[in-house]
């Protein structure tokens, strides 16, 4: 019983998918995230992208925003990058949100 009731919730969708479907490229994201709707699905991408390239990529950060830096303003510098940079749009989105934040919030080398 109880694994025909599992497999009955799993036909259910979820809200949350259902509301943010872009494909994989920066002009879905660019159109998704500039309606007010989205934003909250954005800025968790963004948060995504972020906290995977820290737990993941820990040997050689490639952006270092500061402490005070919101998750907002990350997609706010995102989508301005988006907007500046017209001809990557057809790159991929993940693409797009490191190398934005990548130089905005470049990391300091150490000094010796």
């Amino acid at each position: 019983m109880k694994g025909i009731l599992m497999g009955a919730l799993l036909l259910i969708p979820t809200t949350a998918h259902s509301q943010f479907r872009t494909k994989d490229t920066g002009n879905d994201f660019y159109a998704a995230c500039t309606q007010p709707s989205q934003r909250p699905h954005c800025v968790t991408y963004v948060l995504g992208v972020v906290e995977g390239t820290y737990f993941f990529d820990t040997a050689r950060r490639r952006f270092c925003p500061p402490q005070e830096v919101t998750n907002g303003q990350m997609l706010d510098v995102t989508l301005a990058y988006i907007q500046r940079n017209p001809e990557t749009r057809h790159y991929p989105r993940i693409t797009l949100v490191t190398s934005a934040l990548t130089k905005t919030f470049p990391c300091r080398k150490a000094s010796k």
